[in-house]
């Protein structure tokens, strides 16, 4: 067999592996935002209860690892709203590795958007790891732009005035708040 038939596949691996390293890097050291730990996710995805057919918008989503996560475990659509780009072209990145390499099915998008300028009435679901003060924002907005019925979980941080409907300690000891 012509060597030159290996070179073009050795080549595109090595471009992954590299881009895969680079973007390590760049989340490590750039990011400035926290990411939901893998075992909060996996409760975080049994508490929410999604339905098939239902949307879920990841307020702050950083690098999308939760959304991928609860639209992989349900049959849900998701949107992601991340202030930095940085942030959604990772998200973006870590989607095609999981498509190309585990053939799964992914049913979200990132946005790089401020959530709080976003029409956020047609989600069933509003999840978000936010700071209090993001938080201390988005609660106006909750008293009056949101459909009825429309559950909100945050993690860590919380409303001040609505209260939570159920508060979940989480396997790091984080709490969850349902709204």
């Amino acid at each position: 067999m012509n060597p030159r038939f290996f070179i073009a596949p050795t080549v595109i691996l090595l471009l992954i592996f590299l881009s895969m390293f680079v973007t390590y890097i760049i989340e490590l050291f750039v990011s400035s935002t926290e990411s939901t730990p893998k075992e909060d996710i996996d409760e975080i995805v049994k508490r929410i209860k999604a339905q098939a057919g239902e949307s879920i918008a990841d307020l702050g989503s950083g690098t999308g690892k939760f959304l991928l996560a609860v639209t992989k475990a349900n049959d849900i659509r998701g949107v992601g709203f991340e202030f930095s780009p940085i942030l959604a072209f990772l998200s973006n990145f870590y989607r095609l590795l999981f498509k190309i390499f585990t053939k799964g099915k992914y049913h979200f998008t990132i946005e790089v958007a401020d959530f709080l300028s976003q029409d956020l009435q047609s989600y069933d679901i509003l999840y978000g790891y936010l700071p209090q003060t993001i938080v201390d924002a988005f609660e106006r907005k909750a008293n009056q732009a949101l459909k009825e019925g429309t559950r909100i979980y945050l993690y860590k941080a919380h409303f001040n005035r609505i209260p939570a409907r159920a508060e979940y300690k989480l396997p790091s000891g984080t709490t969850l708040y349902e709204y």
